[in-house]
């Protein structure tokens, strides 16, 4: 007992991780993206986060750093350490990395984005890294999205006018996403070079989800493994309240296996989908408590019970915010009206901006070995800059998100023609749909076709050897 308790005790002391199959021991390294940063690899196979997440850093200068912390422990004592699921993560299982990093895609890609930032960098007189946070514009739009939520708030509970009071209900959700664009910034570290900004900037924007629940979510789940069945949270949304894997109530791809319970699914997909930050808010972070497990998916790594204390408490203070306190100090119907409608509203908008950018007919098959084809392939944008990127928050331009995380999505609509451009030039598929009608439809149309039954798969029959005939056996005879 006292040798699994300092087993144990060490598993959660000692920050492990592995990146292109070698082990590091980070428990005192300083990184700069804060202890978010070493939480986001702990334990994990980080190879396609540390790869994301640097794609302008000096190679020597991050090969240097890591030979520091590198250890040379038994391969098999040093898996012990990895979280369950984690070891089928490299060794070229899911992506083959030497492929990534030296195909012509991906180094002109990288190159040419460089070169790009750099030019922006020496213009405002800043570091290259600082360059691809938020620009100065970015933040007066916010601040200008921030006001205008807060207006609209004010004028929804206390207007005397019924038409600006009903008005301000369908309009508060609205704006209040249009400005929560900076905490999705935040949570890719993509707002400032200070780790403390970029987390605490979350919190402004808690009644969305748990920022720390968001990085299994989000940052280590679906940004790393895009539409990869069993890897990717979002394919497991409406699963979160079972234990079975395979009972999941929307068959996203082909991996599920088909029943009848999902005929004519496309037509409750999106009433259901739009409760998604129910999960958010209140299921998904109970049972990551519980099971430490998100969405049968992501394994959190073991932290203090104090800490998982505090944690819990978070959850339940914002439960109590948002669905108890407006009951006791308003009527039902003013309630409803003011809090609840609004927040079913912003749920709907965020499920229907996320669920365009990858449930696509194409995007769901785009499976690529190559982690940059991949982000490339299983994306899709849409529509143009005015109106769709202040209405998506910068979501319409996916495929450039995917393939820089860290960039501030201001600074997605520069790169773009640079990433098409290469696309084309490599023969890489590059999805865009020309607006929120067709990419809705788009999402409407492969969840029906997921939802009918698939044809029989028939095996080839192998054919019958025709016997000889007499006259063939005389003449084989003779020969």
């Amino acid at each position: 007992m006292l040798k699994w308790k300092k087993d144990n005790d060490e598993r959660v002391r000692r920050k492990i991780v592995k990146i292109h199959n070698k082990y590091y021991d980070i428990t005192n390294f300083a990184h700069p993206g804060g202890p978010m940063a070493i939480m986001a690899a702990n334990r994990r196979d980080a190879t396609a986060l540390f790869e994301s997440h640097h794609p302008f850093s000096d190679r020597d200068m991050m090969r240097d750093i890591l030979k520091k912390y590198e250890i040379h422990e038994e391969r098999e004592k040093c898996e012990k350490y990895l979280l369950p699921g984690e070891i089928e993560n490299g060794d070229n299982n899911l992506f083959d990395w030497d492929e990534t990093l030296n195909s012509e895609f991906t180094l002109e890609l990288r190159d040419k984005v460089k070169k790009h930032f750099k030019y922006q960098a020496e213009e405002r007189g800043v570091s290259l890294i600082e360059a691809t946070k938020a620009t100065p514009q970015r933040w007066c739009e916010w601040g200008a999205m921030a006001s205008a939520t807060m207006w609209s708030f004010y004028t929804m509970l206390y207007s005397q006018s019924i038409f600006w009071s009903w008005l301000n209900v369908l309009l508060c959700p609205a704006l209040y996403w249009m400005a929560s664009g900076i905490f999705h910034d935040g949570s890719h570290f993509a707002v400032s070079q200070d780790w403390r900004i970029n987390w605490g900037i979350q919190y402004m924007y808690r009644i969305m989800t748990s920022p720390y629940d968001w990085l299994h979510h989000h940052i280590i789940g679906h940004h790393m493994y895009t539409n990869i069945h069993n890897k990717d949270p979002d394919l497991n949304h409406e699963n979160n309240l079972t234990m079975d894997i395979k009972d999941v109530p929307i068959r996203y791809n082909e991996n599920t296996k088909w029943t009848t319970k999902y005929i004519n699914q496309e037509k409750r997909y999106y009433p259901i989908s739009s409760f998604a930050l129910l999960s958010l808010v209140i299921a998904n972070p109970l049972i990551l408590i519980v099971t430490n497990l998100y969405n049968k998916c992501v394994y959190k790594i073991p932290i203090q019970i104090k800490y998982s204390i505090l944690h819990l408490i978070e959850i339940f203070l914002c439960i109590y915010v948002i669905f108890i306190l407006p009951f006791q100090i308003w009527s039902p119907f003013y309630a409803i009206k003011h809090v609840l409608f609004p927040y079913y509203l912003f749920s709907a908008i965020f499920n229907i901006t996320a669920s365009v950018n990858h449930f696509q007919k194409d995007s769901i098959k785009g499976q690529n070995k190559n982690w940059y084809i991949h982000q490339v392939s299983t994306s899709n944008n849409f529509g143009t800059h005015w109106p769709h990127y202040y209405t998506s928050i910068g979501l319409n331009y996916q495929i450039e998100h995917h393939l820089f995380p860290t960039v501030n999505h201001c600074h997605l609509r520069d790169i773009q023609p640079i990433v098409k451009k290469l696309c084309m030039k490599h023969g890489i598929p590059y999805h865009h749909t020309s607006g929120y009608k067709e990419a809705i439809m788009g999402v409407y149309e492969h969840i029906r076709e997921m939802g009918r039954e698939p044809a029989p798969t028939v095996e080839p029959q192998e054919t019958p050897e025709t016997p000889e005939t007499p006259l063939e056996n005389q003449e084989n005879d003779s020969n």
